[in-house]
This record gives structure tokens, C-alpha cells and sequence, in this order.
């Protein structure tokens, strides 16, 4: 086991190396301090809808060079871009991607958040971490599925939403929500219970995915919730 300081130099050592040498490569970038100053930044916002004038507005680039870099940072696998689901192409177009870096453990080194703080239930990055890091199981085990599988996030004017959309090509939808606690009650299902009423016979599924160890709870028509253990359960069937 790597000592805390041991891993925060590897990850700088890894950060660094990318962005002097592989996007380097890529692209004519004369500041590569740049590209992590904006990873450091969309650490902290992981699991957020990205907004390119508000990270332009808190790093100092111009927007242009957000959005360059982004493309980058994305083409070298440090972060992945969880478009918007609708039924109305446009109206994905329209509506911000979440932003999520690939490597929670990159994330917490970023954010300078050691695994002792984070394990605390209160810890305030706890909730985005898990959800990222659902997500990227989530992503990895669509690369080796028998049925094609797309990824979104969903949310709507009224406030209701879903952490992740799985979309087959026939339609059929499961939604999946995050939750970074044991306990899981009737009111983190209102996101998904609002996507199956809007989706109807095509709503296969709503799963809440916890920390806790208890097994599958249904809450309702095509509701349920699991640990999230059990992403590893399902990935080996």
C-alpha cells in the first residue's frame, strides 16, 4: 500500500507527464500548466454539468482554449463528457454534458482530499466522487457488453434527474442513481420515478446504487435498490 504522499506524487508525475508529452504530441501547447490548472478545476466540479464560461471565468483561459482543451483532455482518456438524454434530439444539443474525470483516485489527489476524510459520510465531495466513480464502471463495462449501450445524464426544467440514462438501440432504458450513504428511502427514487412515468413501457428499470451492504429493495413499479457491490456481480454474469 502507497503512502498518501507516495500517491500525490504519482499522480502529479502522471498529470504532468501527459500533458508535456502525449498532448504535446497531439497539438502545438505551449502552456502546459494550463491543461492542469483545468483538470484541477473540473475536479471539482466532477458530476456537474459543464459550463464553458464559468470554468473559463474561474481558470483564467479564454473559452476557445476551454473547449480545446477539453477535446484533448478527453482524446488521452483523463476525463469523459455524459451527454444529455432526450427523446427530442435537439433538446440534447441544447442542454449541458455532465463532466466526469476517468480515475476518482486522480480526482481526490487534485482536490487534496486524503482517504480518511473522504470515507466520512459528511465529507462534501463524497457524493460527486461516488457518482463518478459509478460512472466509470458503468462506461467501462458498456465497452464489453453483447447489447450496444449509450450513457447520458437526464434532467428537466422542473428539477427532476437521473446521475445515468442507459439507452439500448431498441430503446429500452435503465436509469441508475448514485447514492453515497447506507440508507436508501422512497426519496431518492423521485428522479427515476419521473423518467418511467415520462418513458413509459420503455423504462426497463430504476436502480439506486448505494455504500451500504444490503440487498436488492424494491420501492415501487421497476424500482430497486442495490449496493453498489453489485456492479461487479452484474459485470460477470
Amino acid at each position: 500500500m502507497h503512502s498518501a504522499r507516495a500517491r500525490r506524487t504519482w499522480f502529479r508525475s502522471y498529470v504532468r507527464a501527459i500533458a508535456e508529452r502525449d498532448i504535446r504530441e497531439m497539438t502545438r501547447l505551449n502552456e502546459p500548466s494550463a491543461i492542469t490548472t483545468l483538470l484541477s478545476y473540473l475536479a471539482s466540479i466532477t458530476a456537474q454539468e459543464h459550463n464553458s464560461v464559468h470554468t473559463s471565468n474561474k481558470t483564467g483561459l479564454h473559452r476557445t482554449t476551454v473547449n480545446r482543451y477539453l477535446e484533448l483532455l478527453e482524446a488521452v482518456f483523463l476525463i469523459h463528457r455524459l451527454p444529455a438524454w432526450s427523446r427530442n434530439p435537439t433538446a440534447r444539443i441544447v442542454k449541458h454534458a455532465k463532466v466526469h474525470l476517468t480515475d476518482t483516485g486522480l480526482a481526490t489527489s487534485l482536490l487534496g482530499i486524503s482517504p480518511e476524510s473522504l470515507a466520512k459520510p459528511v465529507s462534501p465531495p463524497r457524493g460527486a466522487l461516488v457518482e463518478t466513480f459509478i460512472v466509470n464502471e458503468l462506461a467501462k463495462q458498456a465497452t464489453w457488453s453483447e447489447a450496444q449501450v449509450r450513457l447520458h445524464h437526464w434532467r428537466i426544467s422542473g428539477g427532476a434527474e437521473v446521475d445515468v440514462v442507459l439507452e439500448r438501440e431498441d430503446g429500452q432504458i435503465v436509469g441508475i442513481e448514485s447514492k453515497a450513504g447506507d440508507t436508501v428511502t422512497a426519496d431518492d427514487f423521485q428522479g427515476l420515478a419521473a423518467l418511467r412515468d415520462q418513458v413509459g413501457d420503455q423504462f426497463r428499470q430504476g436502480i439506486v446504487l448505494h455504500t451500504g451492504k444490503r440487498g436488492s429493495v424494491h420501492f415501487g413499479e421497476r424500482l430497486l435498490s442495490l449496493p453498489i457491490a453489485a456492479l461487479w456481480e452484474a459485470g460477470h454474469r
